[in-house]
C-alpha cells in the first residue's frame, strides 16, 4: 500500500534542489497543502510507489483557462518528479498516464504546462501541443550608476538612459484619474474588469477573484505585492510583484498585470518603479508573449529584452484538449510568469 500522506509526498519533492524555490509563509507541507489540496479533491495526484515508499510524482492544478472567449475547466501540470534511484524506469510515463486518466475522469476539458526542457519532451511525446506565443523576458534598469558603472562609454549611456526614464516617469504622472494603491484583497469588482481584459486574448488565464486571492494573496503561496489602479472608484488595472535576490544582488519581477489601457499600463509601470526603489532593487523584469498588447508599453517604457543564457530556462506553453475543441494556431496570449507554477 503506498503511503499517500502529505508527509510523505513533500519528503520526496524536496529532493527537488530548493523546492519550492521562492519565499512562503509557513512550512513546506503548509505550501503543499496550499497548491495541491484542490487537486486532492479531484484525485489529480499521481504516484509511483516502490515498497510503499512513494518514487515518483505527477499532478495537475485545477485552474480555469479562457481559450477563444469560452472558459474551459482546464489543469496546469506541476512537480513531476523521479526519486533518482528510480530513474530511467520509465515511472514519470507511468504517473503521468494515471494523471491523464484521472484528468478525464473529472471532467478536464484542457491540461497545458509552462515546462522544463526535460517537462517539453515529455509533454511532445504525451501529445501536448506547442502554442507559438514567442514569450520574452523584458529588463528595467533602475540603477544605471551601478549597472552602467563610471566608464566614459557607462556614464554615456547612464546618462541616456536617466533620460529616457525621466521622460517615462513625466509622461505617466500627467495621467488623470487614474491612482494607484497596493492591497490586501483584490476588490470586488475585479471580476468584470478581468473578464472583460481577457476578451482582447485567444488564450488566457481565468482570473476571477476567487483565483487571484488563492493565487497571491494566500501567505502560504508566496509573497506578493498587489497594486490596484482605480478611476472614478472602479477597476481599470492590477499588478502583481515580487521581490528575491541571486547572487547578491536585489531583483523585482511583475509576475501578473492586467489594465483596461495603454495608459493604465504606463500608470503601473510608474508604480513598479517606486516600489523596485523603495525595495532597494537593481531592475524589475517581466515575462510576456510578444504579440501580447501590454508589450508594446512595456518597451516603450524602457524595458529591453533579456536575451537567455546558455542553460536558462526559457518560458514555453504546452496544451492539448480533451473536449475535442480546437487549439489556436497562431494565438495572441496573454501568459505572465504568475499564471504557471514557476513562481
Amino acid at each position: 500500500m503506498c503511503n499517500t500522506d502529505p508527509t510523505a509526498i513533500v519528503q520526496l519533492l524536496q529532493a527537488i534542489p530548493e523546492w519550492p524555490g521562492f519565499n512562503h509563509k509557513g512550512s513546506k507541507e503548509d505550501f503543499w497543502h496550499w497548491r495541491y489540496d484542490a487537486s486532492r479533491e479531484r484525485n489529480l495526484i499521481s504516484l509511483v510507489c516502490h515498497e510503499n515508499n512513494i518514487v515518483s510524482h505527477a499532478a495537475s492544478l485545477p485552474t480555469l483557462i479562457v481559450i477563444n472567449g469560452k472558459v474551459l475547466d482546464g489543469a496546469q501540470w506541476s512537480d513531476f518528479f523521479t526519486d533518482p534511484n528510480f530513474r530511467k524506469q520509465g515511472l514519470i510515463e507511468k504517473a503521468l498516464k494515471n494523471l491523464e486518466d484521472s484528468e478525464i475522469s473529472a471532467g478536464i476539458e484542457t491540461d497545458f504546462s509552462f515546462p522544463s526542457p526535460a517537462g517539453y519532451t515529455i509533454g511532445i511525446n504525451t501529445g501536448l501541443k506547442e502554442i507559438p506565443c514567442r514569450f520574452k523576458q523584458y529588463e528595467l534598469i533602475i540603477d544605471p550608476d551601478k549597472f552602467f558603472g563610471s566608464s566614459k562609454t557607462g556614464r554615456v549611456k547612464k546618462l541616456a538612459y536617466a533620460t529616457a526614464m525621466y521622460l517615462k516617469a513625466n509622461e505617466t504622472h500627467g495621467i488623470k484619474g487614474v491612482r494607484v494603491e497596493d492591497v490586501s484583497e483584490f476588490p470586488q469588482d475585479i471580476d468584470e474588469f478581468t473578464r472583460d481584459f481577457e476578451m482582447d486574448y485567444d488564450l488566457s488565464i481565468r482570473h476571477s477573484r476567487e483565483y487571484l486571492m488563492h493565487r497571491y494573496l494566500h501567505p502560504c503561496g508566496g509573497e506578493y505585492i498587489v497594486s490596484i489602479a482605480k478611476c472614478n472608484g472602479k477597476t481599470c488595472g492590477y499588478m502583481v510583484s515580487r521581490f528575491y535576490s541571486a547572487d547578491g544582488i536585489e531583483y523585482m519581477d511583475i509576475v501578473d498585470l492586467c489594465a483596461g489601457s495603454h495608459s493604465v499600463v504606463r500608470v503601473l509601470l510608474n508604480h513598479s518603479v517606486e516600489l523596485c526603489r523603495n525595495h532597494g532593487s537593481r531592475t524589475i523584469q517581466i515575462w510576456l508573449s510578444s504579440r501580447d498588447w501590454i508589450s508594446y508599453d512595456v518597451t516603450r517604457f524602457g524595458f529591453k529584452t533579456l536575451k537567455p543564457i546558455a542553460g536558462e530556462r526559457v518560458m514555453k506553453f504546452l496544451i492539448r484538449r480533451f473536449d475535442g475543441g480546437k487549439i489556436p494556431s497562431d494565438p495572441v496570449c496573454h501568459l505572465m510568469l504568475g499564471d504557471s507554477d514557476w513562481v
